[in-house]
């Protein structure tokens, strides 16, 4: 569950953690070290709108 305030969707505010899904696309090696690149998305509680960010 996604904690905090955030936007979603047409602007509807959500005042609290709502379920997400989280996938691993990819790894990232740096001279820093290795990371993980995914995808999370998750739907705005309000209006059904679809969101997906990469990480």
């Amino acid at each position: 569950m996604i904690e905090g305030s955030a936007k979603y969707g047409a602007g509807h505010y959500v005042p609290e953690g709502i379920d997400f899904e989280f996938v691993a696309i990819g790894k990232i090696e740096t001279s820093k070290g290795k990371r993980v690149k995914a995808e999370i998305s998750t739907v705005c509680p309000n209006c059904g709108v679809k969101n997906k960010w990469t990480v």
